[in-house]
């Protein structure tokens, strides 16, 4: 057992010190003229990037968050079937829950994300109203904006009708 420890140890040994290639120089040496880099966007993201913030539900429903939640998640799961867009994780995005947010701006900064979309939900008997937006992250302005009204016979369907035209 000693004699196979022995064994390892040299191998382990050899391989770490030993059989190593040679590193490459460090870049620190090479004149700044051959290190140009292409721009960086001011803000880091890539221009393709959004995430979909939860969407608040603004009546008082005991139905209404699931509602809500659901409509974010099928808007999320739209989005990525597109392959040219780059959607941020739905966990990432839901820690953006709740009521004492930050501005969007800062959202989209630690999102890393050039674009939000955020929306409501609001509801009156059978029927439902749900206005979404997709914002510029980098002022927070708003590039598009439109309300859906629906019924609620089917809540798949109006969710995935929604999540469709967004």
């Amino acid at each position: 057992i000693i004699a196979a420890l022995v064994i390892a140890l040299g191998f382990f040994v050899a391989d770490k010190y030993l059989w190593q290639a040679p590193q490459p120089a460090t870049m620190d040496a090479a004149p700044a003229t051959e290190t140009a880099a292409a721009p960086v966007p001011e803000s880091g993201a890539p221009d393709n990037s959004v995430a979909v913030l939860p969407f608040v539900a603004m009546s008082s429903g005991p139905d209404d968050e699931f509602f809500a939640d659901g409509m974010t998640e099928e808007i999320l799961n739209s989005l990525a079937q597109l392959p040219e867009l780059l959607v941020t994780a739905r966990t990432s995005a839901f820690m953006f829950k709740g009521d004492d947010l930050p501005p969007v701006p800062e959202i989209a900064e630690k999102l890393g994300v050039r674009h939000v979309v955020e929306g409501s939900v609001r509801r009156s008997g059978e029927r439902v109203r749900i206005t979404a937006q997709l914002i510029r992250a980098q002022d927070g302005f708003h590039l598009w904006s439109d309300t859906y009204d629906r019924t609620l016979e089917d809540v798949f369907a109006v969710q995935e009708d929604i999540a469709q035209s967004i």
